[in-house]
């Protein structure tokens, strides 16, 4: 694991607004009736330069998944809702908040998407860019975003397997163990899906930032099967994400499409 990334990098990524997408709750463990309250942020380094509202035209999916079965979200959740969710859970267990989100558009210089697939550790993307007709002047890049989030209520146990739930998301991180049943310091290991198969040699990121703003990114790569190791020092929120680009062929008006997924909890 490695940590990064220089202030200039990170200057430029704010530049051409490749910000992460990720889901903030206020509590991550309550108890039985309690609210939870989750936030829809923008930004980069878990620092939040936006809180988005409610899309509808933009949401595919929002749904609760717990170990009794699914909620679909969006039928009261009215357009431009801020935050996203604010609801009271009548049960124990874990809640596993998913979202999807449609695709947007973005268009970046040469100069600076070379500098965002080194950002990213895009290195299959790097390579491609390099064959005849492949690179251009001003890059066009259609994005979609995965989002998950996996809260506990009431004390935590060994039978509820709702934060492994496999989603169906084009692109998602499952955990092979539940967060709060872990310690600071102990191993989580995530599962990294893409169209339904495992993504082996990429990379994947965990971030956490202190309350006093120290912020921490590691850095892995995923193995054959597609798994991601990563030992979490902290109590606190942490964020799973990754990010995957591919060339567009067959898209008028985007030259590269890229999928982004973060999967939100907590160390207790």
């Amino acid at each position: 694991m490695i940590f990064r990334k220089t202030a200039l990098l990170l200057a430029l990524v704010l530049l051409f607004s490749s910000h992460d997408y990720w889901f903030s709750a206020e509590k991550y463990i309550l108890k039985k009736g309690d609210t939870v309250t989750l936030h829809l942020l923008v930004g980069d380094d878990l620092n939040a330069d936006e809180e988005r509202v409610t899309q509808r035209y933009k949401t595919t999916e929002f749904r609760l998944h717990t170990a009794t079965g699914v909620e679909n979200l969006l039928p009261a959740m009215p357009d431009s809702t801020l935050p996203v969710l604010r609801k009271k859970l009548n049960f124990n267990g874990l809640g596993l908040v998913s979202m999807e989100r449609n695709f947007s558009k973005i268009a970046l210089a040469d100069s600076l998407f070379h500098r965002y697939l080194i950002h990213e550790y895009l290195i299959d993307a790097l390579d491609t860019r390099e064959k005849p007709g492949r690179k251009h002047a001003t890059e066009r890049e259609r994005y979609a975003r995965s989002l998950k989030a996996l809260v506990q209520v009431g004390p935590p146990g060994t039978a509820d397997r709702t934060f492994a739930k496999r989603l169906g998301h084009r692109i998602e991180l499952v955990p092979s163990q539940n967060p709060y049943l872990l310690k600071p310091g102990a191993q989580l290991e995530a599962r990294l899906f893409f169209e339904g198969g495992s993504m082996a040699k990429k990379v994947v990121m965990a971030l956490h930032k202190e309350p006093d703003g120290r912020f921490t990114e590691l850095i892995t790569y995923t193995d054959e099967a597609g798994f991601a190791r990563f030992k979490l020092p902290y109590r606190g929120q942490w964020v799973l994400r990754t990010v995957h680009l591919r060339p567009c062929d067959g898209c008028p008006d985007a030259d590269w499409e890229s999928f982004w997924t973060a999967f939100s909890f907590a160390i207790p």
